[in-house]
């Protein structure tokens, strides 16, 4: 059998999309992984894929509504309970001179764009490069570029008021980069690496509830070269990093231990991704879900998925009882095993619901 940790190329069918880099990926019910934009050496893509993970299908999304134009190093998000993708920011091909500050929301279900914002004011300013993360009713972004500055300010746009805000924060402030990678656990938001000045390897938390920056002080594998457009995600206790550019485009894979804060290369079986920057990566239950980049020479349009440990099947209890439950409704021999009828308008109509009461 397989032994994990492991790599898997995943050969897809369908539509697939042209090879890019600088493109988005969001992930929606733990199958359904969105592509957004990217570049291809010459133009910014403004199409949207969508791959069904458990079918190996792609498809291209001929979405309605306010369409955002296209664009790379732009950030995206998913909001599960919202059924919605938000994405922000990048720069169109003549990188530096068309960035954008645009928030637009991608609806699943209507598959429609919608504009959320787009302030004339420098609230947050145009940039591409920069880091957004969902942590309750906002949306945090920091870092990013102007072209040829890096600032540091971080916005929150708040989903209810649907406003930007300014976020004061304190403590150890992460110099500006751009191509760095933020993900959050509980209350705080970790971000590593980037690119500005300097090439940057280092890890620092952002906390919510009290607005204060720390670096953390890790050992372990030297990152000291720093290292940008990689892709991150955080699983169990772990911060995981593959690929991304020191200088060179690299294949490996690292972990962070976040309580002994030691960085290791990961030893991994199968069949390797060939090294890569500008990348996409999403994490789905135990596996990190890669897409696309450049290798400096060419752009890849491949998946690959990194299993952590063994492939758990899904649990069909909760399928299996809503299909009961459907049943109940039509099937008169289901009825009999009902022992509650929920009866609409106080009891008065005929009309009602067959359901168990243990349930």
């Amino acid at each position: 059998g397989a032994r994990y940790p492991c790599w898997e190329a995943l050969e897809c069918g369908g539509e697939v999309p042209q090879s890019r880099s600088g493109h988005t990926c969001a992930l929606h019910k733990n199958r359904y992984l969105y592509i957004f934009g990217g570049f291809d050496g010459s133009n910014c893509f403004d199409d949207l894929y969508v791959l069904d993970l458990e079918s190996r299908l792609w498809r291209r999304i001929e979405a309605g509504g306010d369409r955002p134009s296209g664009r790379a190093s732009h950030s995206a998000v998913t909001d599960e309970l919202a059924g919605v993708m938000y994405i922000f920011g990048g720069s169109g091909s003549h990188f530096g001179y068309t960035n954008k500050r645009d928030l637009c929301e991608f609806c699943f279900e209507t598959e429609c764009w919608r504009l959320l914002s787009n302030p004339l004011e420098d609230t947050p300013s145009a940039r591409y490069g920069q880091s957004m993360v969902a942590y309750q009713e906002g949306l945090y972004v920091w870092g990013g570029t102007h072209g040829t500055n890096y600032p540091t300010d971080m916005h929150r746009f708040d989903l209810c008021s649907k406003q930007w805000d300014y976020v004061e924060t304190t403590g150890d402030l992460p110099c500006g980069r751009y191509r760095h990678q933020a993900m959050v656990r509980g209350d705080l938001m970790y971000i590593v690496g980037g690119s500005g000045i300097n090439r940057y390897g280092d890890v620092f938390t952002f906390h919510f509830g009290t607005n204060v920056w720390r670096k953390l002080v890790c050992t372990g594998t030297d990152l000291s070269d720093g290292r940008y457009a990689h892709s991150a995600v955080l699983r169990d206790g772990y911060m995981y990093l593959y690929g991304g550019n020191d200088g060179i485009r690299h294949d490996d894979l690292q972990q962070l231990d976040l309580e002994t804060r030691v960085w290791s290369r990961v030893t991994v079986h199968g069949h390797c991704p060939p090294g890569r920057d500008f990348h996409a990566a999403v994490l789905r239950r135990s596996s990190m879900v890669i897409f696309g980049g450049s290798n400096g020479m060419h752009r890849h349009n491949d998946i690959f998925e990194f299993h952590m440990a063994p492939k758990t099947p899904p649990c069909m209890l909760h399928a299996d009882l809503e299909a009961l439950l459907d049943q109940a409704q039509t099937d008169e021999a289901t009825q009999m095993s009902c022992d509650v009828f929920l009866a609409a308008d106080g009891g008065e109509s005929s009309n009602g619901m067959y359901c168990h009461s243990h349930l």
